[in-house]
């Protein structure tokens, strides 16, 4: 691999800071921005350089999974290291529609569209500490989903979804 070569993996789990970003479109489109390495890399002709990195998206898988990191770790009022929550409203859509910049040529192909299927929710403040309900679309009809709670299994919609966090 020399400079400049792309690295290709077969496939990538998408694992989403959400900090700061109100839709789920947004951040996808700012993990898969450009990022400026740290200042002071040294290239192969032993100069220090400015570099930037970026990922994109090489094809379009047939399932697209993305979990969205809604855990950071921060100080408590000690100065120790905690795990905190973090709870601002993120939109999630029906539809996620990917650019044609977000892939490695650049070109619009089918299958840049994705339905949401299911949802996984944390319920709970801590890491190591809480409860998961998933909701997920049923193949009968657009706004027929059901809520997954350990054994009790309920109807709802989409309405209802589209507000958890």
């Amino acid at each position: 691999r020399g400079v400049g070569a792309p690295l290709v993996e077969t496939h990538m789990g998408l694992s989403l800071p959400v900090d700061g970003k109100k839709t789920v479109a947004a951040a996808l489109r700012s993990f898969l921005d450009w990022d400026p390495c740290p200042a002071g890399t040294v290239c192969s002709c032993g100069g220090v350089v400015g570099v930037q990195k970026r990922l994109t998206l090489r094809s379009t898988p047939a399932a697209l999974v993305l979990h969205l990191k809604r855990f950071t770790v921060g100080r408590d009022s000690e100065g120790r290291p905690e795990t905190q929550k973090i709870t601002q409203k993120v939109v999630h859509k029906l539809v996620l529609q990917l650019q044609n910049d977000m892939l490695a040529d650049g070109k619009h192909r089918p299958g840049m569209s994705y339905d949401l299927q299911a949802v996984i929710v944390h319920l709970g403040m801590k890491a190591s500490a809480g409860h998961y309900v998933t909701y997920v679309r049923d193949s009968s009809g657009m706004d027929c989903w059901n809520m997954f709670n350990d054994a009790l299994v309920s109807g709802t919609n989409w309405q209802a979804v589209s507000k958890v966090q």
